[in-house]
């Protein structure tokens, strides 16, 4: 919570605190945590001068890829609300080209790190039909695996992940074991 020191409805000090008004009166020993409260009765108080709460605006919809929004450092009187609003400006092709390459490094990353979780399936005793247990829908992860590359190879910021697999199935040698795949990762960033 902030607040402001005003004189009807020119804005004079911003942010106001505590130790701005310890330091105006210096010989006053304030109780309590009501800063408004603790300033009413004082000199300055007395002259018209007031403590008022700012309040934040909420933050307003907009572009992130093509506009930039900043707080506003100081408060402005809106409906008789000193409050904290916001600025939205056009990014200039340097910000917007700085963003469409963040995105695409974002989109790199999470590849990667999707393809980390399932590198185990690219062990080869998991896959060999000799081995008890193997994988038997192997090729469902390595379709999943080959698509996540090519969303890294070729990133863009408009992707579309694959559905990694609902279902292990392993042959055991009591026969086909299916096993439920956490949902956390399916559908994680589609």
């Amino acid at each position: 919570m902030s607040y402001a020191k005003v004189n009807q409805n020119t804005l004079l000090v911003y942010p106001y605190t505590w130790q701005n008004l310890q330091e105006e009166n210096p010989y006053t020993n304030f109780q309590g945590s009501d800063i408004i409260g603790a300033h009413v009765g004082t000199n300055d108080n007395l002259s018209g001068n007031t403590i008022v709460q700012v309040v934040n605006a909420s933050e307003p919809s907009y572009d992130e890829s093509t506009q930039n929004c900043i707080q506003n450092n100081t408060p402005t009187l809106i409906e008789n609300v000193w409050t904290l609003g916001w600025n939205i400006t056009e990014k200039t092709q340097d910000e917007i080209n700085a963003y469409n390459q963040q995105q695409i490094n974002n989109v790199i990353t999470i590849g990667k790190n999707l393809l980390q979780q399932t590198d185990w399936v690219e062990v080869p005793s998991v896959s060999n039909t000799s081995n008890i247990p193997h994988l038997v829908n192997y090729s469902d992860f390595v379709s999943y695996r080959n698509t996540i590359r090519n969303v890294i190879i070729t990133p863009s910021a408009n992707v579309v992940w694959p559905v990694y697999p609902k279902i292990e199935q392993w042959q055991t040698a009591n026969g086909i074991v299916n096993i439920q795949v956490s949902s956390d990762l399916i559908g994680k960033y589609s």
